[in-house]
């Protein structure tokens, strides 16, 4: 009997298998969320419900359940650990529950962003499931939190918001970016902050930035980036954007008045292609605009300008650059089709992070807007600059250096370095993994004891940017120095720190120390000359040179003074003003190094009158016979000739000194073409079109050159160039592909266009300019070759006086065209030329010619 009820038990179950496998597939638990909540996320005071329901797509069926609690809530965090869990309520009780076709309603949950103890759950991504108890039937759906932080109160989050014109259009981008700032002199932990996010309210509540910018800690004075948000109004009239936190701290409140424009109905998205969002001092950014059209029909977009995609920088203060500027926009009419399922591109204007009056950006994180402003579509990416050389240009105010010597409770030596803010606001940019570099001199046997870099990263990481304010101190143990064997002699310390600016520091000091002299403030010993104030005059001018532009002030009597920087942070000069100002001598920026007028900072705007252009009167007169002498009368061609004697006489001379002076050869040579090519600028009509016939018919002998070879080849100005190129894009004349970091530009024929594949484009052999970091690099492995030596990276930087980071960056470079190999030699990476690399050396007449002082 036994026997004959297990077999039939066995063979029930047998049955039931394929009838539980279907009712599986067609019984589903299913959660709906049914509060009121309009945002992306949850926040104090809101309250989540869900409503369940049991989904039957097949026959009537029957499911078992506990009875003892029915629908059961479960609450997890991201890291899957439980904060409410009802189940803990079962009692494991089972019973039968029919399931008709369709739907079948079960119980509404409520939770109130709180975990088992009644504790509001910080920020994050929480895991909300609901489970039929005793049915195996489960259904789960994810909620962002954002409430509960706990931001340190210390931290300082500041933001802006930027748009490119004085009106706000409907579909107009506005820019909104955030800063994390630490004013205190303790680091703080920003670990907690993990899933914070600042919450905004703009036609809509959306998420912002994350709280922490992906960091752990933040340093000190330290000042970091949290993103930007891009965003386009939708609506005409009055509006408000409301920053806060999720703690329910209101960061900053700003009214629009938003202007009423007709919006564009066709549905495409644009996207910004860039290979890098990360650039060195001396690298270009070129990228395009991408239209994507995901719809089922073509779309027209009907330009009437040559205009098409344009782009602005977000700096610190602004808008820091903008195409438009530099652009030459012209009516003219052109239909692009974007087909169903593809896409058009636009070429976007190459810019060399250099600012109005020449200088290089400072170091940190810019935002790149880039727009087709006839259609409203726009895009936003955001870019990494650094300088990788201190300069007194394009910067804000310095830090005041200082040097603390003396002797710990062991008679030891003790050095320390102080960094005092000096203005309001004080910005401090590393430019490299070494704080600074020291040298200490012996100056009885005027033998240099150490020279090394100090203060260097571990993990060749630049540290995060730092802000100070009046009287803040920054300070640095110089170990290097104190662990030395002094003499009883005296000594001179010389720093010089990788920043932005450029900061050096010099101190003498005997040893030993007197203790009144070790307790005296060091700023005392340190005499600071008061640079004079001039007062200049003149009418602005620039002269655009491959640095950027070079800004003159002229004055009646002829005498030239050239623009170092602007203390005057609302004001930029401007073509054909004229003005008074105070201004103090100053180092030339490096797009006017190369001409020999003195630089000054400008201090002051004392008077100025804008250039105003009148237009001539016609006057009629009667003819009136004039006896004249004729050798009162200077012929026509006397001032046209008089110019060709002097340019002739200058460039007479110039050329002279060049041949018998080596070391000016070069710069010489590039200063009379840069005049030559300044002349023809007067009849930019007939000169535009030669200059673009030499681009245009070089591209068809050498397609696929890049811009940097074409600026070697052609002996333009990098504005020039750019100039010259855009205007035979937008002619339909040329066109360009991307290759690594490069732009290549080919002519447009039926055998070379866009539609060919990146494997069927000629390439012109790989020539570096040998006045170019790379040319050198490759002069100095070739020098060092015939002598049998190898050098490695770091003995490169220091014999070019680059960073690391930079030659570097070329190394990789040179390698990946083959003309270079590294080989591991010993402890250290030493490079040498390849066999290609020397015939280019020996073929190229450019390199035989370029005489390098090594």
């Amino acid at each position: 009997m036994r026997r004959f009820v297990a077999s039939s038990m066995v063979m029930l179950l047998v049955l039931l298998v394929p009838v539980s496998a279907q009712e599986g597939d067609a019984v589903r638990l299913e959660i709906e969320v049914i509060d009121d909540n309009l945002k992306p996320w949850y926040g104090a005071g809101d309250t989540l419900v869900l409503a369940s329901a049991i989904h039957n797509t097949g026959e009537a069926t029957s499911i078992n359940e506990d009875p003892s609690c029915g629908t059961i809530l479960r609450i997890a965090n991201s890291y899957g650990e439980s904060l409410v869990d009802e189940s803990i309520g079962c009692r494991g009780q089972s019973r039968g529950l029919d399931i008709g076709t369709g739907t079948t309603a079960l119980d509404e949950h409520r939770w109130d962003l709180t975990d088992s103890d009644g504790s509001p759950v910080p920020p994050g991504v929480y895991s909300v499931s609901i489970e039929l108890a005793g049915s195996g039937l489960m259904a789960t759906t994810e909620v962002m939190v954002q409430q509960n932080a706990n931001i340190p109160s210390e931290l300082l989050i500041a933001t802006s918001v930027v748009h490119r014109s004085d009106l706000l259009e409907v579909g107009e981008p506005f820019v909104v970016t955030y800063e994390l700032h630490n004013p205190t002199a303790q680091t703080i932990d920003l670990t907690s902050l993990k899933d914070c996010q600042l919450l905004l309210d703009f036609e809509g509540a959306q998420l912002g930035p994350a709280c922490d910018a992906g960091a752990s800690i933040l340093e000190p004075f330290a000042v970091v980036s949290l993103g930007h948000t891009m965003i386009q109004p939708a609506f005409a009239g009055d509006a408000s954007l409301t920053i806060q936190t999720p703690d329910g701290l209101v960061l900053d409140t700003y009214d629009f008045t938003v202007e009423d424009r007709e919006a564009q109905s066709v549905p495409l998205t644009a996207n910004i292609n860039t290979l890098s969002t990360t650039y060195a001092q001396g690298e270009l950014f070129d990228g395009s605009l991408t239209l994507t059209n995901d719809g089922s029909e073509n779309e027209l977009l009907r330009f009437t300008n040559t205009c098409r995609a344009t782009y602005w920088i977000v700096g610190e203060d602004g808008v820091a650059y903008d195409s438009l500027n530099q652009a030459n926009c012209r009516d003219a009419e052109l239909d692009v089709v974007v087909g169903a399922s593809s896409q058009s591109t636009f070429p976007l204007q190459s810019w060399a992070f250099v600012d109005q009056v020449g200088c290089s950006m400072p170091s940190g994180d810019y935002v790149l807007v880039a727009e087709v402003p006839e259609f409203g579509y726009a895009s936003s990416i955001e870019l990494d600059f650094r300088r990788v050389q201190s300069a007194n240009c394009g910067t804000g105010a310095a830090p005041l250096p200082s040097l603390s010597i003396g002797v710990d409770d062991d008679n030891n030596p003790l050095f320390e370095l102080q960094l005092t803010g000096t203005a309001e606001q004080t910005d401090i940019q590393w430019i490299d993994i070494c704080k600074a570099s020291i040298q200490l001199w012996n100056l009885e046997t005027t033998e240099k004891m150490i020279e090394k870099n100090v203060l260097c990263n571990d993990n060749e990481r630049i540290d995060q940017a730092l802000r100070l304010a009046p009287n803040d101190v920054l300070e640095f143990t110089l170990s290097d120095l104190n662990s030395l064997d002094y003499q009883e002699v005296d000594y001179r310390v010389y720093i010089n720190l990788a920043t932005d600016q450029d900061l050096v520091l010099e101190q003498e000091f005997t040893w030993p120390l007197q203790a009144d002299v070790a307790q005296e403030d060091v700023v005392d010993d340190e005499i600071s000359e008061e640079i004079a104030m001039l007062q200049i005059d003149g009418t602005w001018s620039s002269v655009l040179t491959s640095d950027g532009a070079c800004w003159m002030l002229e004055d009646d009597a002829g005498t030239i003074h050239m623009l170092a920087d602007s203390l005057q942070a609302s004001w930029s000069p401007e073509h054909g003003t004229s003005g008074v100002y105070n201004a103090q001598p100053a180092d030339a920026t490096a797009a006017c190094a190369r001409f020999t007028a003195e630089s000054y900072a400008l201090v002051e705007v004392v008077q100025e009158t804008p250039l105003i252009e009148e237009e001539p009167e016609v006057e009629e007169s009667a003819a009136v016979e004039v006896d004249t002498q004729e050798e009162d009368i200077l012929p026509d061609w006397a001032p046209q000739a008089v110019t060709v004697l002097t340019v002739s006489a200058i460039l007479s001379m110039l050329g002279f000194a060049a041949f018998n002076n080596e070391a000016i050869r070069i710069s010489t040579t590039l200063t009379g073409l840069w005049l030559l090519g300044f002349i023809g600028r007067t009849s930019e009509t007939s000169d535009g079109r030669f200059q673009r016939g030499r681009l245009l018919g070089y591209l068809t002998a050498n397609p696929g050159c890049h811009f940097r070879a074409l600026l070697s080849a052609l002996e333009m100005s990098n504005g020039q160039l750019s100039h010259h190129l855009r205007v035979l894009e937008q002619e339909e004349s040329i066109w360009r592909r991307k290759d690594g970091r490069l732009v290549r530009y080919y002519p447009l024929t039926n055998t070379l266009h866009p539609l060919l594949e990146d494997e069927a484009l000629p390439v012109p052999i790989l020539a570096p300019d040998p006045l170019s970091l790379q040319g050198k690099i490759l002069v100095l492995l070739d020098h060092d070759s015939q002598m049998g030596d190898f050098p490695t990276q770091a003995e490169l930087a220091k014999r070019l006086d680059k960073s690391q980071q930079l030659i570097s960056h070329h190394l990789r470079t040179l390698e990946k065209y083959g003309l270079i190999e590294g080989r591991r030699m010993g402890m250290r990476n030493r490079y040498k030329l390849t066999k290609e690399a020397m015939f280019l050396l020996e073929t190229s007449d450019a390199y035989l010619k370029n005489e390098m002082s090594l």
